[in-house]
């Protein structure tokens, strides 16, 4: 079995409707989701909007590989609406976006794919959901927990607890 962490992020519609139907997604297709951290409304990160986010982390097993991840988080993105990942390389408002930020303890680069996630270590709207339920996971690539990784983020964006 597979230990996977999840990133998930929605600006647009009902955010709290988007998160619960893309859980219910990965909960059906990808595998038992065993922890969910706190809900958390962060600003944009990257681009201007005016609707802030709502960020959760979910911990799941799964059996599947890290290519039918992928494959299958960009298939529930887009049965909840998502239309395209970026326009022009650029980001904007999203229903709802599922990025993988580890996948066991791997490390993995390729053209379409970075375990773990490039940005996750300069993103407090992954590192705090990811503390609430694994603040001492090691990432691979520094050794340092996901706590310490929060601890010494520069990212000094705003971020409220929801739920």
């Amino acid at each position: 079995m597979n230990e996977v962490f999840l990133s998930l992020g929605t600006n647009v519609g009902d955010r709290m409707l988007n998160l619960n139907k893309a859980k219910g997604f990965i909960a059906c297709e990808v595998g038992e989701i065993i922890d969910v951290s706190g809900v958390y409304e962060t600003p944009p990160l990257g681009f201007f909007s005016e609707s802030f986010f709502y960020n959760i982390c979910v911990r799941v097993h799964t059996k599947l590989t890290l290519e039918d991840l992928l494959v299958i988080t960009q298939e529930i993105e887009k049965k909840t609406g998502r239309k395209s990942k970026t326009i022009k390389g650029r980001y904007e408002s999203r229903v709802i976006d599922i990025d993988i930020i580890f996948y066991n303890d791997l490390i993995f680069k390729s053209e379409i794919l970075m375990v773990p996630h490039e940005h996750f270590k300069s993103r407090m709207f992954v590192l705090k959901p990811m503390n609430d339920i694994a603040p001492d996971f090691i990432d691979p690539e520094t050794n340092n927990t996901v706590g310490s990784l929060m601890i010494n983020c520069l990212d000094d964006s705003k971020i409220k607890l929801i739920v």
